[in-house]
């Protein structure tokens, strides 16, 4: 969406009034379809990790399994992306995570002896080993206090009980950027399209479990 206002301001600086109707007409539906998908379709991360307990839980089409930390398969892939005009291609690089039916612990009964399921994506592969790696470090080790300051911006109440914004003002003018650039990071806390966990699970973790 930032990208899109900066093409159309950029445009109505360096070109007629006409270029910047026809830059709009095909940039504004695309700003309305990307807010549109974040709002309906918000991120979910359907693994939840007890630690005391030792158990990752992992929620696929509802069916949900429980696999011991030890027992975890985590394995990393990619495949070639291709982008629009030219000869582009760029690899994204992928996590998954083993699903076998031994594991299973509530819901709709495995339909599959075992299957895959992606959790992470990215384009660049450092960035994916640093994701993986930072998972096994808050599991192990519990979320230190940088950890905690990355962690609350995914969060909209906690981004809010962080932010230091007291005043009227303040809370608006926050409220209106996260509308406007991170309409996500609200939309996640109230969506009702967003990941339920079933009662056997929220049992274990409780409400206030935000990550």
């Amino acid at each position: 969406m930032m990208l899109a206002i900066v093409v159309m301001w950029a445009v109505d600086v360096l070109f007629s009034g006409e270029a910047l109707l026809a830059t709009a007409a095909f940039f504004v539906p695309v700003w309305v379809a990307f807010y549109l998908f974040e709002v309906l379709a918000p991120l979910t991360l359907p693994v939840r990790a007890d630690r005391s307990k030792g158990y990752v839980y992992v929620a696929h089409w509802g069916t949900y399994y429980r696999i011991p930390w030890d027992e975890l398969e985590v394995v990393f892939s990619y495949n070639w992306q291709y982008f629009g005009a030219g000869v582009v291609w760029q690899k994204q690089y992928y996590s998954h995570v083993y699903l076998r039916d031994d594991y299973y612990f509530c819901g709709k009964l495995p339909k599959k002896r075992m299957r895959r399921k992606k959790f992470s994506s990215y384009f660049k592969e450092d960035d994916l080993y640093r994701n993986w790696n930072f998972i096994v470090r808050c599991y192990e080790d519990g979320v230190n206090n940088e950890d905690d300051g990355n962690l609350y911006e995914s969060n909209y109440r906690e981004f809010m009980n962080k932010s230091g914004t007291d005043s009227a003002v303040g809370i608006v003018t926050a409220h209106f950027f996260m509308i406007i650039f991170m309409p996500s990071i609200i939309w996640w806390s109230v969506s009702p399209f967003k990941c339920k966990w079933p009662k056997e699970i929220e049992e274990i973790f409780g409400k206030e479990n935000h990550y």
